[in-house]
């Protein structure tokens, strides 16, 4: 018996479950959460971005690099960043990007432009399926310069990961 997910619109999610004998069986409502996404601009080319407070780093899926960012240099870090995924497997990398990405301000209250450092990963799946990945290290740029715009502090520092977003989302 598999589970397999799938995505039905950007804000509605569903799974099936496949056995024999049992073709469509839906998970319990709320079990799985809506992908946190935003409409950024990057180097000019506006795009769709996960948004992820799970992730220390940034990265940018090849096939976008190729297409619109390829006048950057990738640097190399000569494999000294061993980065890892949730379910414990290394992320591969082909090298890092300095670039600049701006926020809309129907995101933050007005435009942000963040200077901030990704990881450039090959292909590892269809290009169609791979999407570009805001991590903490520019998350964190954009909370700062957003706190100058609002007197909002978290409570604790625990919850500060997660209200980032809350907070930006309002």
């Amino acid at each position: 018996m598999g589970a397999e997910l799938q995505n039905s619109s950007p804000k509605t999610m569903k799974a099936v479950v496949k056995s024999v004998g049992v073709e469509r069986l839906k998970l319990p409502h709320g079990l799985v959460g809506t992908k946190t996404t935003a409409q950024v601009s990057i180097a000019g080319k506006d795009t769709n971005c996960l948004l992820d407070t799970g992730s220390q780093v940034t990265t940018v899926p090849q096939s976008f690099y190729e297409e619109h960012l390829s006048d950057l240099t990738i640097h190399s870090l000569n494999d000294l960043l061993e980065v890892e995924r949730a379910n414990g497997q290394f992320v591969p990398y082909l090298g890092y990007v300095e670039l600049t990405i701006t926020f809309p301000k129907e995101f933050v209250g007005s435009d942000i432009e963040i200077n901030t450092l990704a990881l450039v990963i090959p292909h590892l799946r269809s290009a169609a399926h791979e999407q570009v990945l805001i991590g903490t290290n520019a998350l964190d740029i954009l909370y700062a310069d957003y706190q100058k715009l609002s007197s909002f502090q978290p409570l604790m520092n625990g919850y500060q990961a997660v209200l980032k977003i809350y907070v930006l989302e309002i």
